[in-house]
């Protein structure tokens, strides 16, 4: 992929448009399983958001070889990644560094 505005993401607060949109709570869609594998790419926002909801976290999301990396104009400030309760392990070489954003596995 080249050039994409938002690469990776996972929104359990999505809400569909221009309204007033409720306050999360525990009918958030539960997420899990979900596997990201040989991503390669630039983006030109917001390279990965895992926006996971308090009460129904994304369990068991795996993230294999990806690499993706600013486009030359959004080289010189970069946006770091973003994880909201988002459980997971990463595998092999991953771009951007996830280690301190995803929360392990174990502690779900």
């Amino acid at each position: 992929m080249s050039n994409v505005e938002k690469p990776v993401v996972i929104d359990q607060y999505y809400c569909g448009g221009p309204k007033d949109c409720p306050i999360p709570d525990k009918n958030a869609v539960a997420i899990s399983n979900v596997s990201y594998a040989d991503i390669q790419g630039t983006y030109s926002n917001t390279q990965l958001s895992l926006a996971c909801s308090e009460f129904i976290t994304c369990k068991a999301l795996t993230f294999t070889n990806i690499n993706i990396t600013p486009t030359p104009e959004k080289a010189e400030k970069p946006v770091a990644p973003f994880c909201q309760d988002a459980y997971g392990e990463l595998s092999k070489i991953v771009i951007p560094p996830l280690k301190d954003c995803l929360l392990p596995p174990s502690s779900f």
